[in-house]
């Protein structure tokens, strides 16, 4: 009975399992209807072999494999749906199939050639579109009088449109397809391709050769600031530089230059990054429209490296503007990674072969991106540098009360915020014209010394020095949110058992020995070490207030009482408080100073 079976229609189901072979025992079988199902499988050989067959509908299953070339032997077949399934492969020939009237195999994984339709001549709607397919159309139209549609979009279809598609009178679709300048003039409505042609030269040489050059300039940027930061990291700052001689007038005006040429460079750093910004949420945009799109001419590998490419840049730009330079080492690290992810455009620039609306707006938006890229690059590198000047634009500081009235030995002290950090600012507080002067001079020196051993990770660190007057700035270095020795080691005693008090005492006692052995091993004295010149960070000890320290020189003999320290004089060492005979000022004093702070921690 099932021989004389006609027709099968079962679609919207859920069947599933793969079409059975003995399908080609039903030899009257005219019409195969199973479009959205779930059947997977290839088509079976013996579906060809049916020469009863005239509608085959296969659309929307989890079908794979290829099209078989007997295809072509099915001579009486009129319509085949095989749209939105897995099937890959060549599209076999169809010359001889005359009755065709429909053919859909839009949507798979098809792949070669365009298929020669010019034998159709009863084909009506014809629809290859999102595959795999290259080729052009030919120079001369097809000869199908029944023809109403023929929809070749999202291909690889290349070269010009020709002539003969403006005489037509069925619908052409051509969109997503790399079709090159000129088109015809006045296109009618039925043809339908991109709104913009692309020229040639642009995506097959141009627009790679650009993007290369690009990159490389951004490499050779990237590589004079890596020789930049060496530069600077074998010779002192400016500051180290213009301070090292005690005698020497601070060239002021050279300081207010930098503080001024930083401020600009920020400002355009600033702008640059946040065009960078825009842009790169553009890309991230576009690289997700792609993503979501997935159009079959792109690899997966150029689809998902889009978004995480451009949020790179993003996030570049924004540490820039809202997480601040402070290291010129940090700043040419992040330099080096975004300009690493540069490279990732060369071989984009090859993928980029179709003129769809997204595709110029990646294209553009490369080009744009790596221009900004590298202008950041290069301002980021002069900031960079400035900084390491240490030399501070005062409007980049904003300062509190804090720290109440906290002094040192030659001004007030002041907390604040410099490029979003906690920061201790110092300022000379001199009451007459010939006091400021001296107090200038010693400021220098300060700032010499810290400039010089602030490197040590048990001495304050100097972020820079802020002009405000001729003779008047502030010392800016890091703050200490624990504050001096004796206030953290009072709130440890308070809140933790004895033994963490002790080892808090011990911690520390060792870091300002370290402080100590650098500074004697530099050469130098501090001449004021006492507890409330030995702050904390973090329970760390941190050695401040070199305002009293001087370099060790030979032969060189200080007063009696000239350098016991203006407020305590009970650490002043007892050879210092003869009055007889003169003495010098010794590493050892320096000890017994210590000494006298390690007591008072115990009390």
């Amino acid at each position: 009975m099932m021989n004389n079976l006609k027709s099968i229609s079962l679609p919207h189901n859920r069947l599933d399992g793969i079409l059975p072979s003995s399908i080609a025992g039903l030899s009257r079988l005219q019409v195969l209807d199973l479009e959205y199902n779930r059947i997977s499988g290839s088509i079976p050989e013996g579906l060809y072999k049916m020469d009863t067959l005239q509608v085959i509908k296969l659309t929307g299953n989890q079908m794979s494999g290829t099209i078989s070339q007997a295809l072509s032997d099915m001579r009486y077949l009129e319509q085949i749906n095989l749209s939105l399934n897995e099937l890959e492969g060549e599209i076999p020939i169809l010359t001889g199939m005359v009755k065709l009237k429909i053919i859909d195999f839009s949507t798979c994984k098809l792949s070669g050639a365009i298929p020669d339709i010019s034998s159709l001549v009863n084909l009506q709607f014809i629809d290859i579109s999102a595959n795999s397919l290259i080729g052009s159309l030919p120079e001369t139209p097809p000869r199908l009088p029944r023809l109403r549609d023929l929809d070749f979009s999202s291909n690889h279809i290349q070269g010009t449109l020709p002539a003969w598609v403006t005489n037509v009178t069925f619908s052409i679709y051509l969109v997503n397809n790399p079709l090159e300048c000129p088109y015809p003039s006045n296109l009618p409505q039925n043809i339908h391709v991109n709104e913009q042609c692309v020229s040639g030269w642009w995506y097959e040489g141009l627009f790679s050769v650009i993007v290369c050059v690009s990159v490389v300039v951004g490499f050779l940027i990237t590589c004079g600031a890596v020789s930049l930061s060496i530069y600077y990291g074998l010779h002192p700052s400016l500051l180290t530089v213009l301070t090292e001689d005690d005698g020497k007038e601070l060239d002021v005006d050279k300081l207010h230059q930098h503080a001024q040429y930083l401020t600009r460079m920020k400002t355009i750093l600033f702008g640059i990054c946040s065009l960078q910004i825009f842009a790169s949420a553009l890309m991230l945009i576009v690289g997700v429209s792609l993503l979501l799109e997935a159009s079959a001419w792109y690899s997966p590998i150029f689809l998902f490296s889009v978004p995480p490419a451009a949020c790179i840049f993003f996030l570049k730009s924004g540490l820039m503007i809202f997480g601040t330079i402070r290291n010129h080492q940090k700043v040419l690290l992040i330099l080096t990674l975004t300009q690493i992810t540069q490279l990732v455009f060369i071989p984009w620039s090859f993928q980029l072969t179709a003129p769809s609306s997204l595709t110029n707006q990646l294209s553009l938006i490369m080009i744009i991106v790596i221009i900004f890229d590298s202008k950041a690059n290069i301002f980021a590198s002069i900031c960079s540098c400035y900084i390491h000047e240490q030399f501070i634009p005062v409007h980049l500081l904003k300062l509190d009360d804090k720290l109440g009235n906290a002094e040192g030995v030659f001004g007030e002290v002041r907390h604040g915020k410099y490029l979003g950090t906690d920061i201790a600012a110092k300022r000379a507080k001199p009451e007459t014209k010939r006091e400021r002067k001296k107090i200038f001079r010693e400021f220098l020196r300060e700032a010499h010394l810290l400039s010089v051993l602030g490197n040590h990770p048990n001495i304050i660190h100097l972020l820079g020095i802020s002009p405000i007057l001729k003779d008047e700035f502030y010392i800016v270095t890091e703050y200490c949110e624990d504050r001096d020795a004796l206030t953290y080691l009072r709130n440890v005693n308070r809140l933790e058992p004895f033994s963490v008090w002790i080892r808090a005492i011990l911690r520390l006692c060792i870091g300002v020995c370290d402080a100590m052995a650098y500074i004697h091993k530099s050469g130098y004295t501090h001449r004021d070490i006492t507890i409330s010149n030995i702050f904390v960070k973090g329970g760390r000890a941190k050695l401040g207030d070199f305002g009293l320290a001087r370099r060790v020189k030979e032969n060189v003999i200080t007063v009696a009482g000239a350098c016991i320290p203006v407020c305590h004089s009970i650490y002043a060492p007892p050879e210092l408080k003869r009055k007889e005979y003169p003495v010098p000022y010794t590493f050892s004093c320096d000890v017994y100073c210590f000494g006298v702070a390690v007591w008072e921690m115990l009390m």
